[in-house]
């Protein structure tokens, strides 16, 4: 078995160290830079942009926002080309292309990347309806292209170590699952523009749903109740629910979730995110929240486990990029996606059926819709 070249863990086949992201480059592609680009460059774009130029397998070309001022200046901070329009960028060299518009916007520009013969990883989630995400995955297989959704908690080593206890049956056989996550509320009101077009569960459970789904090699979901409450944000002209909470159940196992977009910002944290494993021999939980790192500041007059900078510009840790590089080597080398896109699609149905069923106040039945 092969080891990382980076942090030594192991790789065993794969073309990227599923611990740490980075490449393992193979036979003629070792010494080629996969041209690549970004679609909208806000919140994460540039994010996306700059781990491209980190990476030593992968060379940005340009960048292309339909806030073209925004466009440009990003370009210009980063010393590529700003692309005039989408059909541009489509038309361009780049071979693979990260979208990273908001959530609800990933389909028309995914849709005419594959029809350019471009390679597509999307920002979380895939879409925002099962149809957007539908279409998505099937552009990408008519084009015969890659398909890869930023899903990058897999790559967190917390999670990683936690994979390997669960494989190790160290708890046993994995009955129940349980997921609380959430974001200080200046996320909702004063990071994102468009937090009215999503919500807290489509900005947050598409991580919690992967990684529940890869951590214990669980099949379909079957059933989805949910229940939400509004009006905090509301009353700031933000239309999406405040918090919400659900009930997944999958074949031998069942996940409750609670999410919530109005944590004060005097809370401690910026990012909730706990998840707690029952087993028939044991226990498992993960808890992201307190990240090693402990600050009480007079300065900022607050008790903190991250900097104070983080709520005003956050920015990823660079685990998170694992995914990207992936990516990067499939192209080159020949391999799979690090995360097919009919992952992210069933996630995207499992939210969505949590939206109906807040709706309506009744469970809603997945097996219906696969047996259609």
């Amino acid at each position: 078995m092969s080891t990382c070249r980076r942090c030594g863990g192991p790789i065993a086949g794969a073309n990227f160290c599923p611990a740490c992201g980075v490449g393992v480059p193979s036979g003629e592609a070792a010494g080629r830079r996969l041209p690549v680009a970004v679609v909208g460059v806000g919140l994460l774009g540039e994010q996306h942009a700059r781990a491209y130029q980190g990476y030593a397998r992968s060379r940005l070309v340009g960048v292309y926002d339909r806030d073209q001022a925004r466009a440009r200046a990003v370009a210009e901070r980063l010393g590529v080309r700003a692309f005039a329009s989408l059909g541009d960028l489509a038309s361009s060299e780049a071979e693979l292309v990260s979208v990273a518009t908001p959530d609800f916007a990933h389909r028309e520009p995914a849709e005419e990347l594959a029809r350019g013969g471009k390679h597509i990883l999307v920002e979380k989630p895939l879409a925002t309806t099962s149809e957007h995400a539908a279409a998505i995955v099937a552009a990408a297989r008519r084009a015969n292209r890659l398909l890869s959704v930023n899903l990058g908690s897999r790559c967190n080593p917390s999670f990683v170590g936690a994979k390997e206890s669960l494989a190790a049956g160290e708890i046993g056989r994995v009955v129940a699952a349980h997921v609380r996550h959430g974001d200080a509320i200046s996320v909702a009101t004063r990071m994102l523009g468009w937090a009215s077009r999503s919500g807290p569960h489509w900005f947050l459970f598409p991580h919690s749903i992967d990684l529940v789904r890869w951590l214990t090699g669980v099949g379909r979901a079957t059933t989805v109740y949910a229940v939400e409450t509004r009006g905090v944000l509301a009353a700031r002209g933000i239309d999406c629910a405040d918090t919400l909470r659900a009930i997944v159940q999958f074949p031998g196992l069942a996940l409750s979730l609670e999410v919530s977009w109005i944590i004060p910002d005097v809370w401690p944290h910026l990012i909730e995110f706990e998840l707690t494993f029952d087993g028939s021999d044991g226990r498992l939980r993960v808890d992201r929240s307190r990240i090693g790192f402990e600050l009480s500041s007079d300065v900022h007059k607050r008790h903190m486990y991250a900097r104070p900078s983080t709520w005003e510009h956050f920015t990823v840790p660079d685990f998170y990029w694992g995914i990207l590089r992936g990516t990067v080597d499939a192209a080159l080398d020949g391999g799979p996606s690090p995360i097919v896109g009919e992952d992210a699609q069933h996630a995207v149905e499992i939210i969505e059926a949590m939206d109906r069923s807040a709706r309506v106040g009744a469970a809603v039945d997945l097996t219906v819709a696969a047996r259609l």
